[in-house]
């Protein structure tokens, strides 16, 4: 399974388009619970796509690799997220959200 979701990084790092099914994928979860916490769920989408072309090019907003530990030289593989997020689910702005 880790070596299929390092090449479908690594496809998604090298084609912008890939990057965008890759990274919409990802704000499915994000949208959801975003909705359930009452968060604007457009921006945060926003946010993270103007997030993922900050570098020029849109890229994934994940990282992936399979790293080795150094005492028993077993392999594992790690992921990574980078989210510009600022979410309350109390007080602040959401205490005008109807919904609370």
């Amino acid at each position: 399974v880790a070596k299929r979701v390092l090449e479908a990084f690594n496809f998604a790092k090298l084609d912008p388009f890939r990057a965008t099914t890759h990274n919409k994928g990802i704000m499915n979860g994000v949208d959801a619970a975003a909705i359930a916490t009452g968060q604007d769920w457009r921006a945060v989408e926003a946010a993270c796509h103007a997030f993922a072309s900050l570098k020029g090019t849109y890229s994934p907003l994940t990282q992936y690799k399979v790293e080795k530990d150094p005492e028993t030289g077993d392999s594992f593989f790690t992921g990574e997220i980078d989210l510009p997020l600022s979410l309350g689910v109390r007080g602040g702005v959401i205490q005008n959200n109807a919904v609370y």
